[in-house]
C-alpha cells in the first residue's frame, strides 16, 4: 500500500511581479554541513529524502551542486521502484532547474510528478507540482496556462482544506494579475493570502504576501505607502534571516528611489541586492539587477556604467531565454541607446523587443517601433528622398496615371487575396472539425473495444479458470488433474496477455517510462524464480508512443524476456531506453549462455520480432555467441 511522504518542509514556489524574484522560504546555510554528514548512514526511502532536502537546501546557495543532488535522489528512487519517491525527486529536481532559469524542464517534471501522484491519489503532492508547473510558466510569460494551473491548485488545496496551501496558490494568483497589469484586482489576492497566513502564524507567508502587497502599490505609483510597507517588510526579514527575500525588499527600494529622481540612492539599493544575489548565484536575481543598475546609471549620466551593466544583463537574460527578462533587457539596451543617438542600434533592440513573445506586449511598442523606423530611414536616406522628390515632379503626370492603373489592379489582387483566405479559412475550420471528430470517434471505439474485452472475453477467461480450478480440487487424485491444471494455467496466461493488450489500445499516448515499467514488471515475473538482476532504464524523452506501437514494442520485449528466462541461464538481465534525434532506440540484453546464430537461424522467435518493428517502420537485429550472451536492438521512429 502507498504511504504518502512528509517532507520535513513545503517546497513551494511563489512568483514575485516587479522586482522579478520571488519571496521565497529559503533555509539556514548552516543546515547543509549537517544534513551531510548525516546523508552517508542512510539508506533506501530515508537517504532519497534526504537528497531531496539537499536538493532543496542548496537550491538557492549553488543550483549545480542542488542538481547533482537532485539527479541521485532520482536515480536511487527509480532503482527503489517506489512511484511516490520518483515523483518527489522529479519535484525537488525541479526546484534546481528552476533557479537554473530552465523553465520548460520544470513544466516537464512537473508534469511527470502530477500523472504518477494522481494515480496515487495523493493530492497534497498533486498541488504541489501544479504549484511549479504554474510557477514555471509565469516565468516563460505564458501567463493563460500559469492562470489556469494556479486556479486548478487553488481547487485542490480548497477540497483539502489546506489554509497554507491556499495561502501560496493566492499570492501566486494575485502576482498573475500583477504581472498583466491588472494590480487593483491583484491587491485582494495578496491581502487575503497574509489574512490566511497571520491566522495559521505562517510568519514567512505573512512576508511573501506582505512584500507581494508592497508591489502593487509600486506599481500603482504609491510610492510612500510601498516605501512605509517595505521597510516595514526589511525589519521582519532581518530577524528571520533569509537574505533573498532581503535582497528584493532593497531592490524595490531602489525602484521607488528613482521613482522619485533620487537616482544615487536607488543605485545604492541596488548595489546591496546585487551583493546578495551574487553570493547566492542567483541567475534571475543578478539578471535583473544588471539591468536595473544600467537604467539607474544611463539616468545618471554615466555611460560607461550603464552599458557595462546593462551589457551584462542582456547576457544573463539571453541565456536565459525568459520573456519577461528578456522584455527589461531589450527595453533598457534600447533607451540607452535612443540617447546617445544610436538610432540604427535602438530599432534593432526596439525590434527584439517587439518580438519577444510575452504578454506585457503593449501597442505602445509598437507605436515606438514605427516611429523609431521612420526616424532611421529617414536620416538614412534623405538625400535619397530629395532627388527622388525632385525626378517625381518632373514626371508627376506620367506617373499619375500609373499610379492610377496599379491601385486599381492592387485593389482587385487585394479583393481576390481576401476572398481567397476566408475560402482558405472556412475550408481549413471545416478540416479541423472533421478531425477532431475522427478522434473522438477513433478515443470512443478504443474504449469501446478495451471495455467489451475486458467484459466479454476478460469475464469468460476467468469463468473457465474458475471451472477448470473448481474441477482440479473436485477431482483430487484424478489422472486428468495434469491436463486440467495446463488447461488453467494456459487461460491464465491468456487474461495477462489480454489486460496487457487492453493497457496498450486504452492509453492514447504512452511515455516511454510508462513502456519501461511495465518491461520491467514483466521481467520480474518471468524470472522470479531464478537469482537474476534486472536493470531497467529510460531517459527522460518526451517522447510518446501510439497504441499499435506500444503493443508491437511490448510483445518484442516479451518475447525477448520469455526466451532469457526459459534458455538464458543468466544472472543479469538488462533493458534500456533513450529517444535521440526521433529513433526509440531499445537494447535488450543478458549475460547467459547466448548461442550460435548461424545454426539457429528461425529460433528465438526471430522472424515475428523482424516483422512487428517492420510494421512500425523499425528494426530488429539479433546478436549472441556462445557463453557470452544475447543482445538484441529495436529502433522504432517516435513523435
Amino acid at each position: 500500500m502507498y504511504t504518502p511522504l512528509r517532507p520535513a518542509r513545503i517546497k513551494t514556489l511563489f512568483a514575485c511581479i516587479f522586482v522579478y524574484v520571488s519571496f521565497f522560504v529559503l533555509p539556514a546555510v548552516a543546515q547543509t554541513d549537517s544534513l551531510e554528514k548525516v546523508l552517508p548512514t542512510l539508506q533506501g526511502r530515508e537517504k532519497v529524502v534526504m537528497l531531496g532536502e539537499l536538493t532543496f537546501q542548496y537550491s538557492y546557495m549553488d543550483v549545480n551542486r542542488a542538481m547533482d543532488y537532485g539527479r541521485q535522489e532520482l536515480a536511487l528512487a527509480r532503482q527503489l521502484n517506489e512511484p511516490d519517491l520518483i515523483a518527489l525527486a522529479y519535484n525537488d529536481l525541479s526546484i534546481a532547474y528552476y533557479y537554473k532559469g530552465r523553465f520548460d524542464t520544470v513544466v516537464d517534471l512537473n508534469k511527470k510528478a502530477y500523472a504518477i501522484r494522481s494515480k496515487l491519489d495523493d493530492k497534497k503532492g498533486m498541488a504541489a507540482s501544479l504549484n511549479k508547473m504554474g510557477s514555471a510558466y509565469y516565468e516563460l510569460g505564458d501567463l493563460d496556462n500559469a492562470m489556469r494551473v494556479q486556479m486548478r491548485t487553488l481547487q485542490v488545496y480548497e477540497s483539502m482544506r489546506d489554509t497554507f496551501g491556499m495561502e501560496n496558490t493566492l499570492n501566486n494568483i494575485g502576482n498573475i494579475l500583477h504581472r498583466n497589469k491588472n494590480y487593483t484586482q491583484a491587491i485582494p489576492f495578496f491581502e487575503t493570502a497574509q489574512n490566511f497566513a497571520a491566522k495559521i502564524g505562517h510568519d514567512k507567508g505573512v512576508i511573501a504576501a506582505k512584500g507581494n502587497h508592497a508591489n502593487a502599490l509600486l506599481s500603482l505609483k504609491r510610492l510612500d505607502e510601498a516605501e512605509k510597507e517595505f521597510i516595514e517588510l526589511i525589519d521582519l526579514i532581518e530577524t528571520s534571516g533569509h537574505s533573498e527575500q532581503l535582497a528584493v525588499a532593497y531592490q524595490a527600494l531602489g525602484v521607488i528611489y528613482r521613482d522619485r529622481k533620487q537616482h544615487q540612492k536607488g543605485v545604492d539599493y541596488y548595489l546591496k541586492a546585487l551583493e546578495i544575489y551574487e553570493n547566492m548565484h542567483s541567475q534571475v536575481g543578478m539578471g535583473t539587477m544588471y539591468i536595473n543598475l544600467g537604467n539607474a546609471y544611463k539616468d545618471l549620466g554615466d555611460d560607461a556604467k550603464a552599458a557595462y551593466y546593462l551589457g551584462k544583463g542582456l547576457q544573463i537574460s539571453e541565456n536565459q531565454a525568459t520573456p519577461y527578462q528578456l522584455k527589461l533587457a531589450y527595453n533598457g539596451m534600447y533607451d540607452y541607446e535612443k540617447q546617445r543617438g544610436n538610432t540604427g542600434l535602438a530599432l534593432e533592440y526596439l525590434e527584439k523587443l517587439n518580438a519577444v513573445k510575452d504578454s506585457i506586449y503593449t501597442t505602445e511598442t509598437n507605436s515606438l517601433l514605427a516611429e523609431m523606423n521612420a526616424r532611421y530611414q529617414t536620416e538614412r536616406s534623405r538625400k535619397e528622398v530629395a532627388e527622388r522628390d525632385l525626378a517625381l515632379a518632373d514626371s508627376r503626370l506620367k506617373v499619375r496615371n500609373v499610379t492610377i492603373l496599379a491601385l486599381l489592379l492592387i485593389g482587385g489582387l487585394a479583393f481576390m487575396l481576401v476572398l481567397f483566405y476566408f475560402f482558405y479559412k472556412r475550408q481549413q475550420a471545416r478540416r479541423k472539425i472533421m478531425e477532431q471528430e475522427s478522434r473522438i470517434r477513433l478515443e470512443k471505439e478504443r474504449f469501446r473495444i478495451s471495455r467489451d474485452l475486458h467484459d466479454n472475453l476478460g469475464a469468460e477467461l476467468t469463468l473457465i479458470s474458475f471451472l477448470v480450478d473448481g474441477r482440479v480440487q473436485k477431482n483430487e487424485g484424478s489422472t486428468e488433474n495434469e491436463d486440467l491444471e495446463n488447461i488453467g494455467k494456459h487461460t491464465r496466461s491468456a487474461m495477462a496477455q489480454l489486460r496487457e493488450t487492453i493497457w496498450a489500445i486504452h492509453e492514447e499516448n504512452t511515455e516511454i517510462w510508462q513502456l519501461a515499467d511495465k518491461v520491467r514488471d514483466h521481467a520480474r515475473k518471468m524470472f522470479s524464480g531464478a537469482d537474476t538482476e534486472i536493470r531497467v532504464k529510460a531517459d527522460e524523452s518526451a517522447a510518446t508512443l501510439k497504441p499499435h506501437q506500444t503493443l508491437h514494442i511490448y510483445r518484442v520485449c516479451q518475447e525477448v524476456i520469455n526466451n532469457a528466462a526459459k534458455y538464458a541461464g543468466c544472472s543479469l538481465f538488462m533493458a534500456d531506453m533513450e529517444v535521440r534525434d526521433g529513433i526509440l532506440r531499445i537494447h535488450l540484453r543478458d549475460d547467459g549462455k547466448g548461442f550460435d546464430t548461424s545454426v539457429q537461424k528461425t529460433g528465438y522467435g526471430l522472424q515475428n520480432m523482424k516483422s512487428r518493428m517492420a510494421e512500425l517502420g523499425g528494426s530488429c537485429d539479433l546478436e549472441s555467441t556462445p557463453g557470452r550472451g544475447t543482445h538484441v536492438w529495436l529502433t522504432i521512429p517516435v513523435q
